[in-house]
């Protein structure tokens, strides 16, 4: 089934093209401090802001949802490539969603390709969330 997919997946991939190139009009990157640098983020009145910020400062959060092997590069430069990407399409909050099976399936040693690929968006600015036991099957 794995193999269906990804062979399902791979022309959607390939016709996506490369990520924009830095500097060009589709360099959508938006300025956000490292991952913790200026505190959590907080809601004030209809806006977030960082803990840090000063009042009335607006944050904008952009984010999309990464599934399954997504999550999990497999060296530390496609990690660092996968984040490049994400921060030029102007992303600066990633879901790690439908992970369950991946860690299942190959193990909790996979934890840390997760573990660097986190390391690289968060020296990006982007944050993570993660959702873990997203399985839907009948356990009956």
């Amino acid at each position: 089934m794995r193999l269906l997919i990804a062979l399902l997946l791979l022309p959607t991939i390939t016709a996506a093209g490369p990520s924009p190139k830095p500097g060009s009009a589709f360099d959508l990157r938006i300025s956000t401090p490292e991952v913790g640098s200026k505190g959590r983020i907080i809601v004030e009145q209809d806006h977030f802001r960082f803990e840090q910020d000063p009042p009335g400062t607006r944050r904008v959060l952009v984010g999309t949802n990464l599934t399954g092997m997504a999550c999990f590069p497999t060296s530390v430069a496609q990690a660092e490539q996968w984040a490049d990407s994400l921060a030029i399409r102007g992303y600066n909050a990633v879901r790690f969603h439908h992970i369950d099976w991946v860690i299942r399936d190959f193990g909790w040693e996979i934890k840390e390709n997760a573990d660097t690929f986190i390391a690289a968006l968060k020296k990006r600015g982007i944050w993570v969330t993660i959702d873990l036991f997203s399985e839907r099957r009948d356990l009956g």
